[in-house]
């Protein structure tokens, strides 16, 4: 094994690892945190060593702090928590290749490579977009935009998928050809993965070039037919028994439980959810993370999830991450200042599983994110975005946020 070698205190080990790629949008960035930045078909091969990527690493190396989105994690840092950058540097299984002969490498070849293919999607959560959901697309074809100062809502109400889709994606494996035995990780995103035509076209990929040292990530909401899964299923058993792929790690997307986790991620139904997640708690095989969205509307019902994963850990152990949505801003938990989720968030801590040093890792993190949260000063003017936002979204889905979050109509009445 081999440890990150850069040391400075800005440094962030993903900002060589890690490759996002929205084939949809035409943008790729260092890690999901941070800006995307354009690239195209003819200069593809360059995604992971882009000007701007390659000045970032250098910036780190200097020991100065990025602009572009890594303000995420030395926010956190600044609040006394523990953050992505700080969690990741000690993973070494992960390393670039090219940091080995050169311990200031800036130009690498990426050790994780996240993939997002189309929009395609049976889901259309709140934070979402049509981007990233083609339920949202065709909404906001139907009703058009929302007439108010929400960034999101201004752009033209017709997604258009990239002009350059279909060349991007041939360029993709093109690139995997080549450069995949070089991967520990592979994450496909969506849109649902499942739903997607591009999903079996990965398995194909590891078919006939193996990698047994990558793990394969799938990020999904769950909301799949019997049929569907069982087929994925046996698919990726052959690949891991034959050492095609290390293994399969599913991350399950949810963000607390009850009647307002089906409203923020709309289309889910916790039943048909449990039934798939209590399904695969008995494939042992299969490494399972349930991926939290902490956002405005979650923070008080994530203590019943948390005893829920206390019961499926009971069975075998189930891993857990947490990401604060920090766009659309209206949806980021910090709009309301500290005060407001303070016992919530210490509830939830106490609940939070230790078994594990992962599990201490990962407590630490959200600690992090609890002091940035408590740490914010409340932001009215969003919190006025928040109402026009769920307002308009009642109206287009006949539902009422006031039932569910009785608590945040009396926070819109005094912000009046």
């Amino acid at each position: 094994m081999n440890e990150f070698p850069i040391k400075s205190q800005t440094a962030c080990q993903l900002k060589w690892a890690w490759s996002t790629i929205y084939l949809s949008r035409g943008t790729t960035s260092s890690c999901h945190r941070v800006n995307q930045l354009d690239f195209s078909h003819e200069n593809f091969n360059d995604f992971h060593n882009l000007p701007k990527k390659i000045e970032d690493r250098q910036l780190m190396i200097d020991g100065k702090r990025p602009a572009g989105g890594c303000e995420y994690c030395y926010k956190i840092e600044d609040a006394g928590g523990l953050s992505d950058r700080q969690y990741q540097m000690h993973d070494q299984t992960i390393l670039p290749k090219e940091l080995i002969e050169n311990n200031f490498a800036t130009q690498v070849t990426p050790t994780i490579l996240e993939i997002y293919f189309s929009n395609i999607c049976n889901l259309s959560c709140l934070y979402c977009s049509r981007h990233y959901s083609s339920v949202w697309q065709n909404e906001i074809e139907k009703f058009g935009i929302i007439a108010n100062d929400i960034e999101e809502f201004k752009l033209k109400p017709n997604y258009s998928l990239n002009k350059n889709y279909d060349v991007m994606v041939a360029k993709l494996w093109e690139w995997m050809r080549e450069n995949s035995k070089h991967l520990k990780r592979f994450h496909i995103l969506g849109g649902e993965p499942f739903f997607q035509s591009e999903f079996i076209d990965c398995l194909d990929h590891f078919e006939e070039y193996p990698n047994p040292d990558c793990e394969f990530v799938i990020i999904t909401n769950l909301m799949v037919d019997d049929k569907r899964m069982d087929y994925y299923i046996e698919r990726f058993k052959k690949l891991v028994s034959k050492r095609k792929l290390k293994g399969l790690q599913i991350t399950c997307s949810l963000d607390c439980w009850g009647p307002q986790a089906q409203y923020i991620r709309s289309g889910l139904n916790l039943q048909q959810w449990q039934r798939n997640f209590e399904k695969l708690l008995q494939i042992k095989w299969i490494r399972l993370q349930i991926n939290h969205a902490v956002n405005v509307l979650s923070i008080k019902y994530m203590p019943e999830l948390l005893e829920k994963i206390a019961e499926w850990n009971a069975v075998r152990k189930i891993y857990t991450q947490y990401m604060t949505v920090m766009k659309p801003e209206y949806m980021n938990p910090d709009i309301f200042g500290g005060e407001l989720f303070a016992q919530d968030l210490q509830k939830i801590i106490q609940l939070m599983p230790n078994d594990t040093e992962f599990d201490n890792n990962i407590r630490e993190y959200f600690i992090g994110i609890s002091k940035q949260i408590g740490a914010a000063e409340p932001n009215h003017y969003q919190i006025n975005n928040l109402k026009i936002f769920l307002t308009e979204i009642d109206r287009r889905r006949g539902t009422d946020y006031r039932k569910l979050f009785p608590w945040l109509a009396e926070i819109f009445e005094n912000n009046a």
